[in-house]
């Protein structure tokens, strides 16, 4: 008789880590079937390591089976005990990369039925995803429902307001976050800047300037970047060569 090897949830959370490491998604397809017949899918950290393999992968595959990933992993996710809000914040990510509204709302439903939307990472990855689907009046609005957003949150909101052409919106909205004394990161930075090229704001350009040396970002790629082409845009070349001090 053959003797029958069954893979633990650590075994699988390696070889699923291989899998990302490789972009082999032939093998992440017969990985997710033995999950799901194993019943493994009911392990919380078996399904985030499955979650973070796809979205590692996603950028090396271009099919339109991807599309239909969302929802298969819904199925049989609302009938789980355990706490779910990870996975749905993983799954929000996924329809963000997608650019997946429907299947972003299906999760967003989910979220309100197991009573986990208000999570802060959940609420995060709900305004990004409504964000990047193009809806930041839906992204608004889950902001608003947040009791103390943190930097996360905060960032999520002013670079989908930016990446939907919410220029003043943006700038209105990194006004209150400092005025709540929440500190910008380099994401909430750049989209600031990128606001102000778009709105001709040489002085709002300016004091971000300042805002960056105090926060010692002025050896961020992505930062510096962004304020050299506010200054080529605002001024002139010669002026963006001041930013090269850095």
């Amino acid at each position: 008789m053959h003797e029958v090897c069954y893979c633990d949830d650590f075994t699988i959370t390696g070889i699923l880590k291989a899998i990302s490491s490789l972009h082999e998604m032939d093998y992440g397809w017969q990985v997710h079937g033995y999950i799901v017949r194993t019943g493994l899918v009911l392990n919380n950290y078996v399904m985030c390591s499955l979650l973070d393999m796809y979205i590692e992968c996603i950028e090396h595959e271009s099919s339109e089976q991807w599309k239909k990933v969302p929802l298969k992993v819904y199925v049989g996710l609302e009938r789980r005990e355990s706490n779910e809000n990870i996975i749905i914040a993983s799954m929000l990510k996924w329809c963000s990369l997608l650019l997946n509204l429907d299947a972003g709302k299906v999760f967003h439903s989910l979220a309100r039925k197991l009573d986990v939307h208000s999570y802060p990472y959940v609420t995060s990855a709900l305004v990004d995803m409504y964000s990047k689907c193009g809806m930041p009046e839906a992204a608004s609005r889950d902001f608003e429902r947040v009791e103390d957003p943190g930097i996360i949150t905060w960032s999520s909101l002013i670079s989908g307001l930016s990446w939907n052409g919410w220029f003043v919106e943006a700038l209105t909205c990194f006004q209150k976050m400092q005025l709540n004394g929440i500190e910008a990161n380099e994401f909430t930075l750049t989209s600031v800047i990128l606001a102000s090229v778009a709105l001709s704001d040489l002085r709002k350009g300016r004091e971000l300037d300042c805002k960056i040396l105090k926060a010692c970002y002025e050896s961020n790629l992505s930062v510096v970047n962004m304020l050299i082409n506010l200054y080529s845009e605002l001024i002139t070349i010669k002026h963006s060569r001041y930013v090269l001090r850095f």
